[in-house]
């Protein structure tokens, strides 16, 4: 297997830190952050895949928090980031995340 990237091991020790904060609110999250953490570690395929999925899938999120705060999404509850430049640091971590993860020596080190 191929050396283990310095990316890797600051993405493992951030899915690590969202699993402490998942279980401190009690969320699923929690397990699945772990379970991705793990799978980052040991260079699992499947693992890099699902980072790439959640970090799009947060990118159109954010953008849509950003461009309408005051949507039913927000409204209800479930956007407490919609409000200020969370949504833009969040979009600028999640495309630095995927444009890492694309990288053909990171990919490499991914079964």
């Amino acid at each position: 297997m191929a050396k283990r990237p310095y990316g890797v091991v600051i993405l493992v020790f951030l899915e690590g830190v969202k699993a402490i904060v998942y279980l401190l609110s009690k969320s699923i999250w929690a397990i699945m952050s772990i379970i991705v953490a793990f799978g980052l570690w040991t260079g699992e395929r499947w693992a890099r895949l699902a980072t790439m999925l959640f970090s799009i899938l947060s990118v159109i999120v954010d953008f849509l928090y950003f461009s309408f705060p005051e949507s039913l999404l927000g409204l209800y509850g479930l956007a407490p980031r919609a409000y200020g430049l969370a949504p833009l640091v969040d979009i600028t971590i999640n495309s630095v995340v995927i444009y890492y993860l694309m990288r053909p020596e990171v990919k490499n080190f991914f079964r």
